[in-house]
């Protein structure tokens, strides 16, 4: 005859497994798959300094710190020269444009520039973007690599995600 009480028993013990095994594969997701903890150079007010000694052991990593933000304006390059930054903030810093002001409107539009500054040897570069989910322009070097919901002639829509260029003393993106 089967024990009635093993079933209650045995509960949980599976609950407690899963529980475990679960808190173990968010714990490896946050350290191994995690933007905001990988090895990047510092940041600071829209500039990164890159260590040309660091990058060769680190050739893979994110631009995540120090960007210059400019909410409301969809500048060119050439024209957020001529502009003052409304804030310098991390991506992922915000859940919308309303950079933490309650009584603002959480959707809109900007424009996000970062200058990475080099040792002066050429070398290619490939500069992958994560998912944008509207229209946008990416400008590398003051060059227009990748034009998306914009209607323009001669306009290099994107095939892929990733752009290549060459650069020696400093990388300027805008998006």
């Amino acid at each position: 005859m089967r024990d009635r009480n093993a079933r209650p028993r045995l509960f949980p013990l599976i609950l407690a497994a899963v529980a475990l095994v679960s808190c173990m594969f968010f714990y490896l997701s946050y350290r191994l798959d995690n933007k905001y903890t990988m090895p990047r150079p510092y940041a600071s007010m829209g500039v990164t300094q890159l260590n040309m000694d660091w990058y060769d052991s680190h050739p893979f990593f994110y631009i995540v710190d120090g960007w210059s933000f400019y909410r409301d304006k969809l500048l060119t390059p050439e024209e957020v020269e001529e502009e003052t930054p409304d804030e310098y903030l991390y991506l992922g810093q915000y859940g919308g444009f309303d950079l933490g002001e309650p009584s603002a409107e959480p959707h809109g539009y900007g424009t996000y520039r970062m200058v990475v500054l080099l040792d002066g040897a050429q070398r290619t570069y490939a500069l992958e973007l994560t998912r944008i989910y509207s229209r946008w322009k990416l400008w590398v070097n003051g060059e227009l690599m990748q034009n998306v919901g914009f209607e323009e002639p001669n306009a290099p829509a994107p095939d892929s995600r990733m752009v290549t260029f060459s650069a020696a003393d400093r990388i300027e993106i805008v998006v």
